[in-house]
């Protein structure tokens, strides 16, 4: 019976990933990712906050905001509550 040795595997690379060896032993295959846009510091999310129902999420390349749902906020003045959903306030009872 043949023994396996690995080369009868084959790797293929796609993309921005690209494969070298045979899988053997003495040239094991090595998966390579290349940058795309030649910034290795641009995929790096510096800062995640919230605030009025829009979530920001900022990067080197600047600031993504997107819409929050479903959310509720109760507040108590002068002893009447008031519930607001989604930016929409209720009348105070």
């Amino acid at each position: 019976l043949p023994v396996a040795d690995g080369t009868e595997t084959l790797v293929t690379g796609a993309g921005i990933n690209t494969v070298t060896g045979d899988g053997s032993s003495t040239t094991p295959y090595v998966v390579t990712g290349t940058e795309v846009d030649g910034s290795v510091t641009n995929e790096v999310n510096t800062a995640l906050g919230s605030s009025v129902n829009t979530l920001t999420i900022t990067d080197s390349a600047g600031s993504l905001t997107a819409p929050i749902v479903n959310t509720n906020e109760l507040s108590i003045v002068s002893g009447e509550i008031t519930s607001t959903v989604n930016g929409i306030a209720s009348t105070a009872i």
